[in-house]
């Protein structure tokens, strides 16, 4: 039978059974062994088949096959196809049929059983690999509905794993820095060992690291039973053909090193081009630009002033190997002869040669993590850390900053003591106080403020706006969405507080705040017109999309 689903990117064994999406257009098809499933589909045992699923289902397909494209492995795909089908599981569970409308409403009804599953046993998936799956999912759907990665995330309240308590504890920071120094250390001594002056020397190549540990390496050629005699032709070929394994290593291993200064993740460090590089020192820095004519291009990265000796050195390594007729990547890598250079970024030949060595090899992510913690200890300013690694403070803070037990302590000391000054309020804006306060003109049926709950924060007479474009785009957005939730609940619980209320002090705020100045008044005019337009802040957007999804 017509299989439109089935990915034919990657190769299988005789007796695998290929990966498909197309079980997914049966409701009960997502659960089914695949091995039995044509012929459930033959005897007619899980009915029609949905059309209404059709598109989303193409869509997803497009997308997976274009990781495949892309470089990434099979186990990625599987991986992916794995996740698919568990959402669509939930999907028939609930007897729902996903479509680029009715997608979130069921992603939020899988996160919370993924999450339940696991409170009932918890064997059933570690706290990570449930954050991994549903974030994957969020990725994906984000791009397949054209809602965004974030509508799904915000929207069924998915939060990253808790980090261990233990990261506190002095030992383990410095082990973090031993083990990062150490790997450092072994990066350099193959870097050395396969220098300018030995790469096109006679093989074979000693590669020697300073825990007194070394091996030969022959490269690729050809050896008998018997080590080949040094004399050999072969053994002095230098051309890439017989070479590119042992430049493939020094190049992956100045990747990571390099990607150790200037924070780049994998995927930005692969795809930087191999230019004319000027540099700028600035201060204990140095910023690299791309020169352009007689312009001084912008820059690039920024590294450290001790790095540059190394990077000019891999740069004439470069130049000496030829690399530029193979490839005009910065770590364009050789392909084995009578292949296509891999698209995978990841540095396989040196994972695979440090694995054969019995060396442990650590991900380039522990360097950029341990680089931008002590750049923001050592200067006590996370934003300058951040900027510095390319990237935003809330990123730097969800995906790099490790809890230090010295600076823990200090921050701590002095929590408290600015605690009643300020802190963030549920909404958004600030709050002066720990204890909640009713205004004047609170609704009768609202006794305290939450402090907990964003619309009851505004009843506060502690709550405090921000004079930000930001905050009055988020402020309106949240007053139309408690609009659009009064439609869905116009008959509202006895003694409950009523929607009404909340837009009424909504708009009351939102007046003050467009009669602070002038730019405040512009600022509430622009945001009060994308709102009316349908964009919204994306604090709250993914919320009209299930509203919409009710109404419908």
């Amino acid at each position: 039978m017509n299989d439109q689903f089935e990915f034919h990117q990657i190769p299988y064994t005789a007796r695998e059974v290929p990966l498909t999406l197309q079980p997914l257009l049966w409701e009960g098809g997502a659960a089914c062994d695949m091995r039995i499933f044509w012929k459930k589909v033959v005897d007619n045992k899980l009915g029609a088949m949905h059309e209404s699923r059709v598109t989303l289902i193409r869509t997803i397909y497009n997308l997976l096959s274009d990781i495949v494209v892309a470089g990434g492995s099979r186990e990625t795909l599987k991986t992916g196809v794995n996740h698919v089908r568990s959402f669509y599981k939930c999907a028939d569970l609930y007897r729902m049929h996903p479509t680029a409308e009715t997608a979130l409403v069921v992603y939020c009804k899988w996160v919370k059983d993924l999450y339940e599953r696991r409170k009932i046993d918890n064997t059933n998936g570690s706290e990570a690999g449930i954050y991994g799956a549903a974030s994957f999912m969020a990725s994906l759907l984000g791009e397949a509905t054209e809602l965004g990665r974030d509508t799904f995330v915000v929207t069924s309240g998915l939060q990253p794993p808790r980090k261990s308590s233990a990261a506190l504890g002095a030992k383990v920071d410095r082990q973090n820095f031993s083990q990062t120094k150490k790997f450092a250390e072994v990066l350099i001594d193959i870097i050395n060992s396969i220098s300018n002056n030995r790469c096109l020397g006679a093989l074979p190549l000693k590669i020697t690291f300073r825990s007194g540990l070394s091996v030969e390496h022959y490269a690729a050629a050809k050896r008998n039973a018997s080590v080949p005699a040094a004399g050999s032709n072969i053994l002095l070929d230098t051309s890439p053909s017989i070479r590119y394994p042992v430049f493939n290593i020094r190049i992956e291993a100045e990747m990571l090193l390099f990607m150790s200064q200037t924070s780049m993740n994998l995927s930005e460090a692969s795809k930087l081009k191999l230019q004319d590089f000027r540099f700028k020192e600035e201060g204990a820095f140095t910023q690299v630009y791309a020169y352009k004519g007689r312009k001084k291009g912008e820059v690039i990265f920024t590294i450290f002033k001790e790095y540059k000796p190394f990077f000019l050195n891999y740069l004439a390594f470069r130049r000496l190997i030829n690399s530029e007729a193979n490839s005009s990547l910065l770590f364009g890598r050789f392909p084995q002869p009578g292949n296509p250079v891999s698209r995978n970024p990841n540095p396989r030949s040196l994972i695979m040669f440090l694995k054969r060595m019995g060396v442990p090899h650590r991900p380039a992510s522990e360097f950029r993590k341990t680089r931008q913690n002590w750049l923001a200890r050592k200067s006590g300013n996370p934003e300058m850390a951040s900027e510095m690694a390319q990237h935003d403070l809330e990123t730097y803070a969800r995906n790099y900053a490790k809890p230090h037990h010295q600076t823990a302590a200090t921050e701590f000391a002095g929590f408290y003591a600015r605690l009643a000054e300020n802190r963030k309020a549920a909404l958004g804006g600030g709050c002066v106080e720990v204890n909640p306060i009713p205004i004047a003109s609170t609704p009768l049926e609202i006794n305290i403020p939450d402090c907990i709950n964003p619309a009851l924060c505004l009843f506060c007479v502690n709550y405090k706006g921000q004079i930000t474009y930001d905050y009055i785009w988020a402020l309106l957005t949240f007053g139309r969405l408690k609009m659009y939730e009064d439609l869905c609940h116009r008959k509202g619980q006895a003694g409950g507080i009523t929607e009404n209320s909340i837009v009424k002090r909504v708009r009351e705020i939102a007046k003050q705040f467009s009669e602070v100045n002038a730019k405040c008044s512009g600022w509430y005019l622009k945001a009060d017109g994308k709102v009316r337009a349908g964009e919204y802040h994306p604090r709250w957007a993914g919320f009209f999309d299930i509203i919409d999804a009710v109404l419908i």
